[in-house]
């Protein structure tokens, strides 16, 4: 059983962690993955934390999200131009015989 990402493992409070290790208590075995495992607590100082408004993110993922959707559009748009054509061609065909 493959616990861990490259990161580790991580929760937002020690609460949330007890519970989790709560689960193992009743089959606790040498082959845990918790056998050699460490808890390390860190420390976050949010005044020292890179900060920018939400609103600078959520622009740029609605612009992006525009961008993709207008090229689907052309895209869609163009496709129906081509079985378009490609329909009166064949009636062009079938007409002029």
């Amino acid at each position: 059983m493959n616990l861990w990402n490259k990161e580790g493992k991580s929760w937002s409070n020690i609460g949330h962690l007890k519970n989790h290790l709560n689960q193992f208590t009743n089959r606790w075995t040498n082959t845990d993955p918790y056998t050699n495992a460490e808890i390390v607590e860190v420390e976050i100082n949010y005044d020292t934390c890179m900060k920018m408004d939400v609103s600078v993110l959520f622009d740029e993922i609605k612009a992006n999200k525009a961008k993709i959707e207008e090229k689907y559009r052309l895209q869609a748009q163009k496709w129906r131009e081509e079985q378009e054509r490609k329909q009166l061609e064949e009636l062009k065909i079938k007409y002029e015989s």
